[in-house]
């Protein structure tokens, strides 16, 4: 798999964007909290976590003391012969997962199982 951009919107406070990644090792830099830790949490979240649920662990992404915004994070990656663009929005009151290829669009929990077998 080939990470090509990682985007994120209101992730405990952090909206940023990472484009046009390079093949191979990338290098995330930057003073404490300037928020490393929060682009590597969106990812894993991203590729592992389901949107669906309102657990603690979920919650704690919100950001505090601003206009409220849902956490939101996108990935933009490569598999095989495939490039795939991945959008998912937490603590929405529905599964809010969205899978595209140049093929298909899935959306919900089809999203979320076709991106369980890819990975």
């Amino acid at each position: 798999m080939r990470i090509r951009r990682l985007a994120v919107e209101n992730w405990r406070g952090l909206t940023h964007s990472l484009e046009d990644l390079a093949p191979g090792l990338n290098l995330i830099s930057g003073p404490n909290q300037s928020g490393k830790s929060r682009l590597v949490q969106a990812l894993r979240f991203a590729l592992f976590e389901s949107t669906s649920g309102q657990s603690a662990h979920k919650k704690a992404l919100e950001t505090w003391g601003t206009a409220p915004g849902k956490p939101r994070v996108a990935v933009d990656f490569e598999l095989g012969e495939t490039d795939w663009q991945l959008e998912k929005i937490y603590l929405d009151r529905v599964c809010t997962t969205r899978l595209r290829n140049s093929n298909a669009t899935l959306d919900g929990e089809d999203a979320e199982s076709r991106l369980a077998e890819l990975l």
